[in-house]
């Protein structure tokens, strides 16, 4: 008899710990049939079977898609002389050469942005 994998839903209250996870009222989780013991049976329900080309997606796992990335810069891209660093939400902008600070206060990411237009104008 071949083992068929199920999705199951805990419906009982307390938790169940299964696989080193903890199961709690309302979650659902896979497994064979005959993990399930006939003394929890009671408190979780076989919602069905899994298929294999839908598989129960981590709810915990964010997928990302890669950006671009253009390796082929232009030739009239110049390097910057100048560059912005972030520190607990407030920007600086600095001189890459010198290190040295070129605003007097600490500046907000768009009010940074615009200082270092205004330099390299």
């Amino acid at each position: 008899m071949a083992r068929i994998k199920a999705e199951w839903e805990k419906i009982g209250g307390g938790i169940f710990k299964f696989k080193g996870r903890k199961i709690r009222r309302g979650e659902r989780f896979t497994a064979y049939e005959d993990e399930i013991s006939k003394g929890i049976r009671d408190v979780v329900k076989m919602i069905g079977p899994v298929e294999k080309e839908n598989p129960v997606e981590n709810p915990f796992v964010r997928k990302v898609e890669p950006k671009a990335v253009d390796t082929n810069p232009k030739a009239t891209d110049k390097p910057s002389k100048f560059v912005i660093r972030k520190q607990g939400g407030w920007c600086n902008i600095y001189n890459v050469e010198t290190n040295k600070k070129m605003n007097s206060s600490a500046l907000r990411q768009k009010d940074a942005e615009e200082y270092l237009e205004g330099l390299e104008g």
